[in-house]
């Protein structure tokens, strides 16, 4: 795992996203990324979500994103895992940390936290994010 996030942290800084369209791009057996485009949403109008094959390196490239964490354990799912597509969404928790990003800035979470991206920062307002989302497997 350590050597696929030390690839996952050079791919980051080796290549120029800003000029990518939205979607899903292949790198390897063990490692993709999505780029996306959004406007910030209130903290009410997200939810938690976690993943167990992958773990996610969210890096933003433009805007600011406050995102929240906390630990799957703890966490009652609002619906059955999806397998096929590796998340899996939970009722919110008053028991969370929180993180807000700037341009340049990254979170990562693996499978064991539950995390809640894509919103605006407490007293703040919506704003246009770019953002990577690169995924780097943690099974076998």
């Amino acid at each position: 795992m350590r050597f696929r996030l030390s690839r996952a942290y050079g791919f980051l800084q080796a290549h120029h996203f800003s000029a990518l369209r939205e979607g899903r791009y292949e790198v390897d057996a063990d490692l993709f990324f999505l780029v996306q485009r959004y406007v910030t949403r209130p903290e009410s109008a997200a939810r938690y979500e976690a993943h167990r094959r992958y773990a996610d390196i969210q890096y933003l490239l433009s805007g600011q994103e406050t995102l929240y964490w906390a630990d799957i354990a703890r966490m009652e799912p609002l619906v059955p895992f999806d397998a096929q597509k590796d998340v899996g969404f939970y009722k919110d928790t008053p028991r969370h940390g929180s993180v807000t990003l700037c341009a340049g800035e990254l979170a990562v979470f693996f499978p064991e936290d539950c995390h809640k991206p894509s919103f605006y920062p407490e007293g703040g307002e919506p704003c246009s994010v770019q953002k990577v989302v690169m995924k780097v497997r943690c099974d076998s």
